[in-house]
């Protein structure tokens, strides 16, 4: 287990267990309530746990891997009514995305309306394929290059209703602006950031995507692998932390070195 470096404040013990519930009803962060100090400690293992004084309460990512985490670290553990729901919700979607992949075509309803010029081009396995991106919970698309998996993973967030974001598109930067960018200004119509070379450019960019956020505006951030990897063991850009991502985007991630979580 890797450790990570929080300081758990000093609670007596409870003789009830801690409960776990959605902090909004973006559903982005759960919050953790009625720890015991054990529990707290234990909180060091979820990535992404941060301790709020103000309320005394844990906030974590509110993902399936950290509820999983959250179970088996804490042991005793309630978790809300909507959260169960909520993580069923997404076993029936998997299900769902295993029959979708038996499908010789299919249809997608919210995209052909969206983008009907688009749809009309897309092959058949394109369309089952966007379908099962929309459906699985943590998808991974390994077509042969040239098949066209960019329309499918642009065309999938549509077809979901997270269009708006905030999206997040790690890729090699040769593939930034004479890819992303292009398809993202064909297939959508939210604002786009693109990170710029230089740190000082970076950090402007970073003050407006901040800005836009912190206004609810839809928009898409499309950045290189070097960005999202460690220096000295801390992120070089911490406010990538700080947005609650609908999709993240990892392209060719067989390329990235992005297994090693460490560094990353």
């Amino acid at each position: 287990r890797k450790q990570m470096k929080i300081s758990p404040p000093s609670r007596r013990t409870s003789s009830k267990p801690a409960t776990c519930e959605w902090l909004d009803d973006k559903r982005k962060t759960v919050v953790i309530k009625r720890f015991t100090s054990t529990q707290a400690r234990e909180m060091a293992y979820i990535p992404g746990a941060k301790f709020h004084k103000g309320t005394e309460t844990f906030r974590a990512p509110g993902d399936l891997q950290t509820l999983k985490l959250l179970r088996k670290e804490l042991n005793e553990i309630v978790f809300s009514a909507d959260i169960i729901e909520w993580v069923k919700e997404l076993r029936e979607r998997e299900q769902k995305a295993l029959e979708i992949q038996g499908l010789e075509d299919t249809e997608l309803p919210v995209f052909s309306q969206y983008r009907p010029e688009i749809y009309r081009k897309m092959r058949p396995d394109q369309r089952v394929g966007t379908r099962f991106l929309k459906e699985a919970t943590s998808p991974l698309i390994a077509d042969d290059p040239g098949l066209g998996k960019t329309w499918q993973v642009i065309a999938s967030i549509i077809e979901d209703g997270t269009i708006e974001g905030p999206n997040l598109v790690i890729c090699p930067k040769i593939s930034i602006e004479n890819l992303w960018l292009v398809e993202l200004n064909l297939l959508q119509d939210e604002a786009v950031f693109v990170a710029p070379d230089g740190r000082k450019a970076r950090d402007e960019m970073f003050a407006e995507l901040m800005e836009a956020h912190e206004m609810d505006l839809p928009f898409w951030l499309v950045i290189n692998w070097s960005m999202v990897t460690l220096r000295q063991g801390k992120p070089q850009f911490p406010e990538l932390n700080e947005i609650p991502w609908n999709n993240v985007i990892v392209d060719e991630a067989h390329l990235t070195g992005m297994a090693n979580h460490t560094s990353m």
